[in-house]
């Protein structure tokens, strides 16, 4: 079994990334030798996202600083550091389509925080699945709303949540928002049994430490009309709800007990006070949004003509 590990990376979020990969490395001692990770991260220093001559620090500071967090890493890496374009779409994507011996994807966001048995219990999860397609979450401590309670832990799922005028949750007024990460790590490595449970539903978060088999984001697959950013776990949610209505032989299951957490108590970026950001994120996920029926309906006629 062999876990490729899809993480992109902002200039800004660069000390998150050395972060991610001592915790990784913790968990690489709890793996079995049979149970291989490839790492695969990208660090976009693309002029589209900053505008580097305004800018007080270099990209080749965070080339260099991204390559001394690849020397630290005993895993399989493909460390690759891009100019053009790039979001989760791109990066996401390219794994898909790529052929590194992957037999599952894991996809992971700069600020998650995830225990070190979290890896090792993914690894239990798949070994323990018969599905064909399946997709394996990590419990949520709390989500914005009800509708995240499904893949939310029992004892926090029910927690108040603090919303504004339009029914949103306020993230410096609820549980998920004002907990410290730490806490949760604590947790987690507290003598606890960790088992999966098969939810009836579809809903995950995109890079919260979601596992897929290649089987499943081989055929769903990430838009090319998508472009850079917007939408790509959106597609994949959906895709996979599709699949279930036409009869495909797919589940999705949560690690209970195994939480994992945004960084919202520590998120802080120094390096933004020394980079000129360009704002285009919301015209990329725009392009997405413009796609979007085009390909759900695309994507139906074809897991129709599959079967």
């Amino acid at each position: 079994m062999k876990i490729q590990i899809v993480l992109h990376c902002l200039p800004r979020e660069i000390d998150e990334v050395y972060r991610i990969v001592d915790q990784l490395q913790r968990s690489s001692y709890f793996l079995e030798k049979d149970q291989e990770i490839l790492l695969d991260f990208t660090l976009n220093v693309s002029d589209y996202m900053v505008d580097w001559k305004k800018s007080k620090l270099p990209k080749e500071f965070f080339i260099e600083k991204f390559k001394y967090i690849e020397q630290i890493s005993n895993f399989e890496n493909d460390f690759k550091i891009t100019e053009k374009l790039s979001g989760c779409n791109s990066v996401r994507r390219n794994a898909i389509r790529s052929d590194n011996g992957a037999t599952h994807y894991l996809w992971l966001d700069t600020d998650l925080f995830f225990s070190q048995l979290n890896l090792q219990s993914m690894f239990q999860a798949i070994s323990a699945i018969k599905d064909e397609y399946y997709i394996v979450s990590s419990e949520l401590l709390q989500g914005w709303d009800t509708s995240w309670d499904v893949i939310s832990n029992p004892v926090t799922r029910n927690t108040e949540r603090i919303c504004n005028e339009k029914g949103q949750a306020i993230p410096g007024k609820c549980l998920w928002g004002t907990t410290n990460p730490y806490d949760i790590l604590l947790e987690n490595n507290t003598e606890k049994e960790i088992s999966i449970r098969k939810i009836e539903s579809i809903k995950f978060g995109g890079g919260w430490f979601n596992l897929f088999n290649d089987k499943l984001l081989k055929l769903i697959d990430i838009p090319d009309s998508f472009g850079a950013y917007g939408l790509d776990d959106t597609f994949v949610m959906y895709g996979s709800m599709m699949m279930k209505q036409l009869g495909y032989n797919l589940n999705q299951y949560v690690l209970e007990n195994m939480t994992v957490l945004e960084n919202r108590w520590y998120r802080n970026y120094p390096y933004d006070k020394f980079l000129v950001h360009n704002s285009n994120k919301d015209m990329l996920r725009k392009n997405a949004e413009e796609n979007w029926s085009v390909e759900l309906e695309k994507l139906q006629n074809r897991l129709q003509n599959v079967l």
